[in-house]
């Protein structure tokens, strides 16, 4: 049985705010099922999420079809199965260019400290 810790919690939060269900992977592209992102929200806002059962989230890279005649594309992003408090697993993923501004993040989830 994990345990996530707070850091493990505020990307799985990035990754539910910017991600999406996957639907299917493969070298071709990822397909996501924006659907069933949707539910998933509404899941957890119904029963929560047990984060006994849930891993972390995963930060990596992959080599997708980027055409015939090209090399392949590097895709980067983060990735992680997700279990509801219904016994129900969730594959996210959410593929990104850019580095992920966390600061941003933390200031969209975190209150400020020092606001009374």
């Amino acid at each position: 049985m994990s345990t996530l810790d707070n850091a493990e919690k505020l990307m799985w939060k990035y990754l539910l705010m910017h991600g999406s269900v996957v639907e299917s992977k493969s070298y071709y592209g990822n397909t996501v099922d924006f659907n069933k992102a949707a539910e998933c929200r509404e899941v957890i806002k119904d029963v929560g999420i047990d984060w006994g059962k849930t891993n972390g989230v995963r930060d990596d890279y992959d080599m997708t079809f980027n055409g015939t005649f090209d090399e392949p594309a590097k895709v980067t992003f983060l990735e992680g199965t997700l279990v509801t408090n219904d016994g129900k697993e969730w594959a996210w993923i959410h593929e990104y260019d850019e580095p992920i501004n966390i600061l941003s993040l933390i200031a969209d989830i975190i209150p400020d400290p020092f606001e009374k």
